[in-house]
């Protein structure tokens, strides 16, 4: 909107009503117009003596010294008007009339033309991209700016959505290896005994074993070719029966390492935290020395022909001849033994 509209549409507004006020600033302005017309007229005169060769000449310095009573008269206007401005504004009066002029719907009418879309197509159109830029880099590189982004970072609400989604690739595999065990094992407890849901079934207990078979045989390798390299140096070792009994019971010794560290130290080996198991005793992790006589029944379980594993099959709480014997039972992760909670 113009001023001009602006201004129509404002006189508009006040109607046809006569108003004393209106009549004597009408009668002032009116006058004020014939006193400019009138000293127009009387400086015509002048104005043609002036444009003269000899009163140009004659005149020049009264020409500066008036220019330079102007100069000085605007300056003193101006400090005149800056003390009048400041000594209103240190009023009392104008905390007043700020507060009704809030109070009243100014607020609301700079609100509406903020959003006004006329409005904002005119602040872009006088705001080039250069412009925008270095007011970007200034707000940017105030303090103000920096402390506020800190506090926003570091604000717990951002905290939890970053660690909601910083899920890494690994987590989100073994998510995957999780719902499809979940979905054999249902597919396998359909031709078994039932047992309750928090209780590791015979799929997911087989899967983390394996897994942590081959991790541990990953270790046992290395440390067999860090050996081998060693007796290579020292002297040449072939191949007897001795040296492929002691081979075997360092993976035995090994494998018992790797159980027993796990399982005392966090109650779940890796592959059981893959699987999503977890293995307790009295609703705590197994220590060392019980974890130590799980490991031996779980060894006395797996070699005639697997027969000691055969109980997870029907047993309710899905305990193996090493459960029984270590009075350890295995759980999915996040679950509670119903019978030492007593549910």
């Amino acid at each position: 909107m113009t001023i001009d509209k602006r201004r129509s549409n404002d006189r508009a507004r006040l109607g046809p009503e006569v108003k004393p006020e209106d009549v004597a600033l009408g009668a002032a302005v009116t006058a004020a117009r014939v006193a400019v017309s009138l000293t127009r007229l009387a400086l015509l005169p002048l104005r043609a003596v002036g444009k003269t060769p000899v009163a140009g000449s004659l005149g020049e310095s009264a020409v500066q010294e008036l220019a330079s009573a102007g100069r000085a008269a605007r300056v003193d206007g101006r400090a005149q008007v800056m003390a009048t401005a400041r000594s209103a504004l240190a009023a009392p009066e104008m905390g007043e009339l700020i507060e009704d002029a809030f109070a009243g719907p100014l607020p609301d009418a700079v609100v509406r033309g903020a959003f006004d879309d006329r409005v904002q197509r005119r602040i872009a159109a006088e705001l080039d991209d250069e412009a925008v830029v270095v007011v970007i880099e200034r707000v940017v590189d105030t303090n103000a700016f920096r402390v506020a982004l800190e506090r926003a970072l570091t604000s717990p609400a951002i905290r939890a959505a970053l660690a909601q989604q910083s899920m890494t690739f690994a987590d989100e595999l073994a998510e995957l290896i999780r719902r499809r065990l979940a979905r054999l094992e249902s597919l396998v407890g359909r031709f078994i005994f039932a047992a309750p849901a928090s209780y590791a079934g015979i799929v997911s207990r087989s899967a983390a074993f394996v897994t942590d078979l081959v991790l541990a045989q990953i270790v046992f390798l290395v440390g067999a070719g860090v050996v081998a390299l060693i007796g290579s140096l020292i002297g040449d070792f072939g191949p007897s029966w001795g040296l492929r009994g002691a081979a075997a019971a360092s993976w035995l010794i090994v494998l018992g390492l790797y159980f027993v560290f796990f399982w005392s130290l966090a109650g779940q080996t890796p592959g059981m935290r893959v699987v999503g198991l977890r293995v307790v005793h009295a609703g705590r992790a197994p220590g060392i020395p019980r974890s130590a006589v799980r490991y031996v029944a779980l060894l006395a379980a797996i070699f005639p022909l697997l027969l000691g594993l055969v109980p997870i099959l029907f047993d309710r709480r899905r305990r193996g001849l090493q459960d029984f014997v270590a009075g350890t039972t295995v759980l999915l992760d996040g679950e509670g033994d119903r019978a030492v909670d007593g549910a």
